[in-house]
């Protein structure tokens, strides 16, 4: 199934749409991306609404109102590293070899990407981004099953939080604010103090946002909460976990394997040349002592549970 060539976004999502109500499919078949409606849309920047994600989402892309898999990541907290070994994991599970590289330049922001062979397990869950992908991603596979991911805790309407079952990673608020400082780059944040603030405020709305959510409990009960650092000291564990918590029904062996092929030395290999990438820490930088001051000031100072776990 592909969406309809006809060059007419509104009409090519819609249609898009319509070849995703098939029956049920089985993992890692079927479906291709032809991104004609994607495209027109994706480059006047129009999918923004909630009734445009679900008309451009793949099949069981749509997670969110139905099987509700959304992996939502405070920034730098692991995000591209958990990304890439569970579409690994994915892969190897669907018969793939697993092998992947680093794409420059496959964001909407310009950055790079991990890109697996076979078919595409994980999309992105804004709007814009989702049909960005559709876009770069067409004529490949669809894979099944799907997740969702992205640094937003997201609005009700963009995510049914009545069926989701989140996995919500976190960090050390510090540590996690530091990290994005040096991504975003220390000299340009001196030279532009309200991007930092907005860096502080970024990491306190994620804890913030979560933190309500998961005290209401029909929906702390569906969300798993995954500390960066338990990631880092036990990836296959978490991955099992994850397995689980979203039904995905792959090998633990399987998760091993991904877990192996996705190490960090295994990464850094695959980045190459491409040192500037920020896919991967390749190096930690001393902050000056007045961000760092900043930093600490607001991110010690957050008293919500996230806050606690995270730091514990």
């Amino acid at each position: 199934m592909r969406v309809p060539p006809d060059g007419k976004a509104t009409k090519g999502l819609r249609g898009y749409l319509r070849s995703l109500r098939s029956p049920s499919r089985t993992r890692g078949t079927e479906t291709s991306i032809h991104g004609a409606g994607a495209s027109s849309s994706a480059r006047r920047g129009r999918v923004t609404s909630a009734s445009a994600i679900s008309a451009v989402a793949p099949p069981s892309c749509a997670p969110p109102r139905s099987r509700g898999r959304y992996l939502c990541t405070l920034p730098r907290s692991g995000t591209n590293w958990l990304f890439a070994m569970l579409e690994c994991g994915l892969t190897l599970s669907d018969g793939g070899e697993g092998s992947y590289v680093l794409a420059p330049d496959r964001t909407p922001a310009g950055d790079d990407e991990w890109v697996f062979d076979g078919a595409r397990s994980a999309w992105p869950a804004l709007p814009r981004g989702l049909a960005h992908a559709l876009v770069v991603d067409r004529g490949r596979a669809v894979g099944e099953p799907t997740f969702m991911y992205g640094h937003e805790p997201l609005p009700q309407g963009l995510l049914d939080y009545r069926r989701s079952r989140p996995v919500v990673t976190v960090r050390d608020p510090f540590r996690a604010a530091a990290s994005q400082a040096r991504k975003d780059g220390v000299e340009h944040l001196l030279a532009e103090p309200r991007r930092l603030v907005s860096v502080a405020d970024r990491i306190e709305r994620f804890l913030t946002v979560w933190d309500r959510r998961l005290a209401d409990p029909s929906m702390g009960s569906q969300a798993l909460v995954v500390r960066y650092e338990d990631l880092r000291a036990d990836p296959l564990s978490n991955l099992i976990l994850i397995d689980r918590h979203w039904g995905l029904g792959v090998d633990d062996a399987v998760w091993g394997e991904a877990v192996e092929r996705c190490s960090w030395e295994a990464m850094e290999q695959a980045a190459g040349t491409r040192r500037d990438t920020a896919r991967i820490s390749l190096g930690a930088t001393d902050l000056p002592p007045e961000m760092a001051e900043y930093l600490h000031e607001r991110c010690d100072g957050l008293r919500t549970e996230l806050r606690v776990l995270a730091g514990s």
